[in-house]
Parts: C-alpha cells; sequence; structure tokens
C-alpha cells in the first residue's frame, strides 16, 4: 500500500469515532434539553394548580373568618415540598409561615394588583432551587364597604425535578457512551478486516476482472508459486514445504538465475537468529532438493550450486508432456 492509503487509513479511523461522538453528543444535548422542558413545564403546572387549590381553600377559610385554619393548613403544607407560604389580603399579611432557610428571604410585595398568576424560578442563598408561585385570590369586602384585592404565595423546593432531570442526564449520557463504544468498535473491526494486509495484498494484486495478477504468482517455466497461499506446484504437482524451505525457494525465484550468496540467504530466511551459519544453507538446500525431487526428477538442476559464491535458481522447463490434452 502506498502513502496515501496509510494516510487514508489514518484519517478514516481518527476522524470517523470523532464524527460519531459529536453526533451522539448532540443527539444526546437534544434530547435532555427537550426533556428538561417537559419535565420543567410539568412541574410548573403541578404547582400552580398546587397553589391554586390551596387558594381556593383560603378564600372560604377567609370568608368564613377561620383565619387560624389557614395558618394551620399553611403549617402543614410546610412539612412537604413549601419552603414558604404566605397569604396576604389588602395591605395585611394574614399567614407568613417558613421554614427555617427561607426565614431571611425577603418577600417583597407585588408592586401592582396580582390579578393572575406569576411563576419565577428562584434559588436560596446555598441551598435548593425553588418556584415561587403567587395566585391572586377572591377579593374580600373591607369596614369601608370597599374590596380588597389579595394573593396567595408559596415557594415551591425544586429539588426532586432537579434530581430527576441530573438523573436522566446521566442515563442519556451512559447510553451514549455506550453506543459510541460499540460503533466505533463496529467500525475499526470492519476497517481492520477490509484494510487487513492479506486483503491489501489482493486488492493491490487483482486485475479489472477480479483475477489475481502476475505479481501474486511467480511463474518460472515449469514452477509456480502462490505468494497469497503460499503454495508451490512443479510440473503441475503440488510440493510440500517447511517454512523455511518455502522462504528459501522465494527468495531464488525471485531474482531467476541471479546467484544469492550465503550471507544474502541467511539474512532473508534467519532474519532473526545470530547463530545460523552457511551449514544452515547447505543444509536447507539440501532439504529443499529432496521435497522438489519428489515431482522433478532432478532438483539439482533448478537450485544450482555455483561454488565459492552462493546459490542460485534455473527455471526448470515445462514438460510438454504435461500441456497435450
Amino acid at each position: 500500500m502506498n502513502i496515501e492509503g496509510v494516510l487514508t487509513i489514518r484519517r478514516l479511523a481518527v476522524g470517523v469515532p470523532v464524527v460519531i461522538v459529536l453526533i451522539t453528543a448532540i443527539a444526546v444535548s437534544l434530547f435532555v434539553h427537550f426533556y428538561q422542558t417537559v419535565v420543567n413545564e410539568a412541574f410548573l403546572e403541578r404547582s400552580a394548580a398546587y397553589v391554586a387549590a390551596f387558594a381556593n381553600t383560603t378564600d372560604a377559610w377567609l370568608e368564613e373568618g377561620a383565619e387560624e385554619m389557614v395558618k394551620t393548613a399553611a403549617r402543614f403544607l410546610l412539612v412537604g415540598s413549601a419552603l414558604y407560604v404566605q397569604v396576604v389580603s389588602g395591605d395585611a399579611v394574614l399567614v407568613d409561615e417558613r421554614i427555617g432557610a427561607a426565614d431571611s428571604l425577603h418577600l417583597i410585595a407585588p408592586s401592582v394588583p396580582v390579578i393572575s398568576r406569576t411563576v419565577e424560578r428562584c434559588r436560596l442563598d446555598h441551598g435548593p432551587n425553588y418556584l415561587d408561585v403567587i395566585v391572586p385570590t377572591e377579593p374580600l369586602i373591607a369596614q369601608d364597604g370597599s374590596l380588597e384585592g389579595g394573593y396567595v404565595r408559596i415557594g415551591l423546593d425544586a429539588t426532586a425535578n432537579d434530581v430527576r432531570i441530573r438523573s436522566m442526564m446521566l442515563i442519556a449520557s451512559g447510553i451514549g457512551l455506550a453506543f459510541d463504544l460499540l460503533v466505533i468498535g463496529l467500525f475499526l473491526w470492519v476497517l481492520r478486516r477490509v484494510w487487513s494486509p492479506e486483503t491489501i495484498a489482493k486488492s493491490n494484486n487483482r486485475g479489472e476482472h477480479g483475477e489475481l495478477a502476475e505479481s501474486v504468482i511467480i511463474q518460472l517455466g515449469a514452477l509456480r508459486i502462490d505468494q497469497i497461499n503460499k503454495e508451490v506446484t512443479l510440473d503441475g504437482k503440488y510440493v510440500s514445504l517447511t517454512p523455511k524451505q518455502y522462504m528459501l525457494l522465494h527468495l531464488l525465484a525471485s531474482d531467476a538465475k541471479r546467484v544469492f550468496s550465503d550471507k544474502e540467504i541467511l539474512k532473508a530466511v534467519w532474519p532473526d537468529s545470530s547463530y545460523a551459519d552457511s551449514k544452515d544453507v547447505k543444509q536447507q538446500v539440501y532439504l529443499l532438493r529432496r521435497r522438489l525431487e519428489k515431482v522433478h526428477p532432478d532438483a539439482t538442476k533448478i537450485i544450482v550450486n555455483v561454488p565459492g559464491f552462493g546459490y542460485k535458481l534455473v527455471p526448470p522447463i515445462v514438460d510438454d508432456d504435461l500441456t497435450e490434452c
């Protein structure tokens, strides 16, 4: 494979995983944002309905003059998720019950009469987020006969709602991470299979019609060496060779009729051995000839010794009798 091909593989191995991670991150962010919006809106609606129900009950009790009932109910609300409860009629604060964390809050009265509900998201100092919900109450008739407006104001702890959102963020992030690992792992596995050395060698050596090119098959007369499958045939007959015998034959066949010295053969056949010497070369040549002689009458005419220089391969002549139909 050329350098450009190697660079292409490296770009794919880095670029595709990065793109997958980015797409997953965007998808997770969009999902979390959508989930957060839906959950917050649902929490707001529930909170507003909760305060409106208390305001309706408060109206009935105030008409009956049962302010103590209102205060008692307000204290019960503090046992739940309420941080504070205010009931205001005109300029008078009838009820102002709070838990300890909300004692320092300065609840500023609305600057205009409350005619519709308002909801504002706030946060206690060093404390949780909460919703400040204000719902108007039915006007009361004052002693002078005028109508006095009022409102119910409750702060509702949003901790449980926030925990729910954070939990979903963690779950979505975990699923996204698992998805990334699975897809990237599968992609790298496919890339490794597609661009494996064997596949590259085959693809680089295939002709226009999908047949192996001549560079994969070394054909020297009656000797045929399949470099992909590591198979050798002589006179059309399969020759069984050990790895070293194949390496020796392949070296000699790579440049037929050229004389290879013992040093060159040692470097090619025993690349990692510092103990092999000319005796090993001679022994391996002898064994290779013995294997070739099983299918050829005289292997010494194929693997030729050039005294003082080394060995060379002389392509065997094709037996015409084997090619006749």
